[in-house]
């Protein structure tokens, strides 16, 4: 199995994907332009997603072990949890967004964590079982279980026509228990990595019915599905103005298919 290095929203072992270590995974820096006060160099923003292993220090300065990644949060930190800072505590899951330091710990500017979440994986390697009728197939890519449905999108080759031995590429959310399941699978083995993004802010604009819902956040046009997990409140309970992060593929129009929302009132 080939698992992918950097540059995805989120990768996680193979060790970590079966079950040798509790599911979670940090996904990928993301090179930021702005230049750190007080420092000639650029600043690293990174995004990671996890489980929140341990919580330390009182509101609004936590110290917190993400994915084994240690964050610290400020007076600059936003929360999109329901309940704010206070309310974080181990076990809660989600993602967070801040700047790398230079003992590699995380300095949050959003923090977005629930109890507990899927949270976006990619990762390549065979299918080396296949099950099910398409849409609803059933596989393992090396020693990972998939599971697809009528959301999911076939690239280089079509759903039926996918059998043992492909080299495919998978994007989706890992859940708490059970198979990944996926947004989109890549068939080839020189195909590219689906380009994951996530994006932080407002809900501009909204429109569309639970599941499929079209919105605005901070500029960027991001779509949901019966595929999309949503965090505490829910698609039903989304409106304009809300604040928070969504995480999914970007689509060739700019737009992302969200596979994970986390939206609350500000």
């Amino acid at each position: 199995m080939i698992i992918r290095p950097s540059r995805t929203l989120a990768f996680l072992s193979l060790v970590l994907l079966t079950g040798a270590c509790s599911p979670h995974s940090p996904v990928e820096p993301t090179p930021s332009s702005p230049t750190a006060p007080g420092s000639g160099s650029s600043a690293v923003t990174i995004t990671i997603f996890g489980t929140v292993e341990g919580v330390t220090g009182a509101c609004p300065s936590l110290t917190m072990t993400v994915n084994g990644t240690v964050v610290r949060t400020s007076k600059s930190t936003a929360f999109g949890t329901t309940g704010g800072c206070a309310a974080i505590k181990g076990g809660d899951a989600g993602g967070v967004t801040g700047v790398r330091q230079s003992d590699d710990s995380i300095l949050a500017s959003f923090v977005s964590l629930t109890t507990p979440s899927p949270f976006p994986v990619t990762f390549s390697g065979n299918v080396s079982s296949l099950a099910g009728t398409c849409p609803a197939l059933v596989l393992t890519i090396g020693l990972i279980g998939v599971e697809t449905d009528e959301v999911t999108t076939f690239n280089g080759k079509a759903c039926a026509d996918l059998k043992k031995g492909d080299p495919v590429t998978v994007t989706g959310t890992r859940r708490s228990s059970g198979p990944v399941k996926a947004e989109q699978i890549d068939y080839g083995a020189g195909s590219s990595t689906p380009s994951t993004a996530s994006v932080f802010g407002t809900v501009e604009s909204l429109s569309g019915a639970c599941p499929a819902l079209t919105m605005t956040i901070n500029g960027t046009t991001v779509t949901t599905t019966s595929g999309t997990f949503f965090g505490v409140s829910g698609c039903g309970g989304i409106r304009t103005g809300y604040a928070g992060g969504a995480a999914g593929i970007r689509q060739p129009d700019g737009s992302i298919r969200a596979t994970y929302v986390s939206l609350n009132p500000k």
